[in-house]
């Protein structure tokens, strides 16, 4: 249902939910810019879609399918991810903040360069996803799978990494001022200001 002040171009809903192939096809040509604003898309099948530099602000994603989507340059602000699967997609650049992404499979994503901030990834797979340059200030990562992700450079200022799964992560050049977490990785005790 699509609801509010800002809607979805309901001709562009139509035509992304009448098949990937075709709405790929239709953007190779599109000039005009994607709007999807609020729109249902909970549980969809769209591996593969391209939606990069979409407007999904608000939109419902949550369980919908979307392996190895392009979403990169996409505002997914406020989005509702929970549950989906994003395995392999590019979400490079995005702006991801307020997102809820909890329990969502990001795993092998490349998310790097995106705004982060206050997203909400618990319980989410980014087995070696690639978040480095991230902007994760306020995020909830608790419980999170972060086996040999990417996170180099990454501003991690405040975030909660309770219970996550960190071996192999990489966290060089991370800020990691007032990270919440129950234990240290060992991998990189020297940056970690043991006093807070």
């Amino acid at each position: 249902m699509l609801v509010g002040r800002f809607m979805a171009n309901s001709e562009q809903l139509k035509r992304l939910l009448a098949g990937v192939a075709q709405w790929n096809e239709w953007r190779r040509g599109c000039q005009e810019s994607i709007d999807l604003e609020e729109a249902d898309l909970s549980g969809a099948h769209l591996n593969g879609v391209d939606l990069s530099e979409a407007n999904l602000h608000s939109a419902n994603l949550n369980r919908a399918r979307i392996r190895h989507g392009n979403l990169s340059h996409a505002n997914l602000s406020k989005a509702k991810l929970a549950g989906a699967d994003l395995r392999g997609a590019n979400l490079s650049h995005a702006d991801l903040s307020g997102a809820d992404l909890r329990g969502a499979n990001l795993g092998h994503a490349d998310l790097s360069g995106d705004d982060l901030h206050d997203a909400f990834l618990s319980d989410a797979n980014l087995k070696k996803a690639d978040l480095s340059g991230d902007d994760l200030h306020g995020a909830n990562l608790s419980d999170a799978n972060l086996r040999k992700a990417k996170l180099h450079g990454a501003h991690l200022q405040g975030a909660d990494l309770g219970g996550a799964k960190l071996s192999g992560a990489d966290f060089r050049g991370a800020d990691l001022t007032n990270v919440k977490w129950d234990v240290v990785p060992v991998s990189y005790p020297e940056m970690y200001d043991y006093t807070q």
